[in-house]
């Protein structure tokens, strides 16, 4: 401790951060690692650097389970359930803050990388999680999401969608460059289709219903409540099933 701590202060003081959180641990003070992560978390969403953001709370989710029990059927104290849900909810926003990097770039910046399917993905990944949640993670921005949904939702065929999306814009702070043309689209998308592209619709590998592009349950099937597992790719939900071998 009496070598350790001051070391790690020094390597914090000179932006060497992943050494520094290193030998916090070592030093026995594993929550100002955690206190180091937080802050460079916040200064990352501040900074509108989002992946450097989930970055970090995937490495304090990572700390999170490492204090977990190792043995899966092992019974969980009250602190335990603490510690998980601690992890649950720095795992979530690890997963939404990677998720939204992609929809600040691609509508803030003059050029994108991702494709339209991968954004639309990730509106529906991110609604999905706000579904869920009580408030949102600080710096993500619901009308960008509903924006990157409604304007790649309506050129995809995703009506519908699309449809909902500006509606929802309607009642929001957006910014002013965006009223006329959000205000223009939504009376145009009346004219459109009231339902979505069949082949844009998720199936569920579980049970085999087709689902809806938003639903209020989460990123979850709306019949069986099976989670869908998404790759954070194209963020796309993967065919794959979650099941448990039967004892003995």
């Amino acid at each position: 401790d009496g070598v350790y701590l001051p070391y790690a202060q020094w390597l914090a003081e000179h932006d060497r951060f992943d050494e520094a959180r290193q030998a916090f641990t070592a030093a026995g003070h594993a929550e100002m690692a955690t206190a180091m992560l937080e802050a460079l978390t916040h200064n990352a969403v501040v900074e509108r650097r989002f992946t450097d953001a989930g970055y970090c709370y995937w490495l304090m989710s990572r700390e999170a389970a490492a204090a977990l029990p190792k043995d899966p059927r092992a019974l969980l104290s009250d602190a335990d359930e603490a510690t998980m849900a601690r992890f649950t909810e720095y795992k979530d926003r690890a997963e939404m803050y990677h998720a939204y990097d992609y929809v600040y770039r691609a509508t803030d910046e003059p050029f994108r990388s991702s494709l339209p399917a991968t954004l639309l993905n990730i509106g529906q990944f991110l609604l999905a999680k706000f579904a869920t949640r009580e408030e949102m993670p600080l710096g993500i921005s619901l009308a960008y999401v509903l924006h990157t949904l409604a304007t790649h939702g309506e050129a995809l065929g995703a009506f519908k969608l699309a449809r909902f999306a500006y509606n929802k814009l309607q009642g929001l702070r957006i910014p002013a460059a965006w009223q006329a043309a959000v205000d223009l689209a939504c009376v145009v998308t009346r004219a459109k289709p009231f339902s979505d592209a069949e082949d844009l619709l998720p199936l569920c590998y579980r049970c085999s219903t087709t689902n809806p592009l938003v639903s209020n349950k989460g990123d979850a099937c709306i019949s069986c409540g099976g989670r869908f597992v998404r790759s954070f790719v194209t963020f796309e939900h993967l065919p794959m099933v979650e099941f448990e071998v039967a004892d003995g």
